[in-house]
């Protein structure tokens, strides 16, 4: 049981994780909702596996509106995401994004005619720049400065290299894009100068059969960074960011950073509604605007998305 207060707005908050709801937790529950001492709106009854003894819980206790009961499995995955939902931050006085949609007579800057949604954000992956040994969930492009312990003391610039270890495929449709994070590199053939050509057109040779083999087979690699350290204790310790290979044209393949378990957060309860209705309902107007948007023949294309002249300019006078 874990027990934690908030002396200004007199908030008590219980967490009660258990795997059996014993008569002795039971007494306690009963001891807390009876004690007039504390607020007891935040009162939250994690159960490990769906225990019998739940539904008599519910029926014999008389304030089980003050109860936010969750069920939980018993595996390492279900309870790992329990304990990280604490890390989120349900609790704000504002929205974070307010999106704004075109009327039908679009004008061309933001004002009180166009459709405004307001809508919160929440991460999926914990930003991995948090993590220890962060570097490793990153491939870099850019030399990086190293120190090399000589009588001068001397520093040089210089460009790691990498190693990934393959480890399996997934089917292109199999993958959700909210686990990519990082910036997406171009991955081509090497023709680094310090090879013979006969070890270059080997090499490419094979690029190119790993290449065709996804692109026929509708395939993704799945890679995991590769720790060099000869040290089994440093590689037992560190962490090794995953890779995802796909192709992006005959002679080349998109590399992007793809989420682990440790960057994993759990996502919110969306059938939780402020308001419910009984049938879906639609904004009129609102549909009526967007069945009047322009849709692209071709697909995104960032020449004709340029940051440094949007002529959609929000109107500070709206917030």
């Amino acid at each position: 049981m874990d027990t934690t207060s908030n002396f200004i707005n007199h908030d008590f908050q219980i967490v009660i994780l258990t795997n059996q709801l014993s008569d002795s937790i039971l007494l306690e529950i009963h001891r807390f909702i009876q004690n007039n001492y504390f607020n007891k709106k935040k009162i939250e009854l994690v159960c490990v596996n769906n225990d019998n003894n739940i539904e008599s819980f519910k029926q014999n206790i008389s304030s089980i509106d003050l109860f936010n009961i969750k069920y939980v499995l018993e595996n390492k995955y279900s309870i790992d995401l329990y304990f990280k939902s604490w890390l989120l931050n349900n609790d704000h006085e504002n929205e974070h994004l307010q999106l704004y949609l075109p009327p039908i007579e679009k004008t061309e800057y933001i004002d009180h005619s166009w459709h405004m949604i307001r809508c919160d954000l929440q991460e999926i992956l914990i930003d991995p720049h948090h993590q220890v040994n962060h570097d490793r969930f990153f491939i870099y492009t850019e030399p990086s400065r190293i120190s090399t312990l000589t009588e001068n003391s001397s520093s040089s610039l210089s460009l790691a290299i990498y190693q990934l270890k393959a480890l399996n495929f997934i089917k292109q449709t199999n993958y959700c894009i909210s686990m990519i994070f990082g910036m997406p590199l171009l991955v081509i053939s090497s023709s680094c100068h310090k090879y013979d050509i006969e070890s270059i057109e080997n090499n490419e040779i094979a690029f190119d059969t790993l290449t065709e083999y996804l692109r026929q087979n509708e395939l993704m690699l799945i890679c995991r960074l590769n720790d060099c350290s000869s040290s089994l204790l440093i590689m037992n310790s560190s962490f090794s960011g995953h890779f995802v290979l796909s192709v992006a044209s005959e002679r080349s393949l998109i590399l992007r950073s793809i989420a682990s378990s440790e960057l994993l957060l759990p996502l919110p309860n969306l059938t939780r509604q402020i308001i419910k209705h009984e049938q879906k309902q639609n904004d009129e107007n609102l549909f009526k605007s967007l069945s009047n948007m322009n849709i692209e023949d071709e697909e995104y294309n960032p020449l004709y998305y340029e940051a440094r002249k949007s002529k959609i300019t929000l109107n500070t006078n709206l917030i």
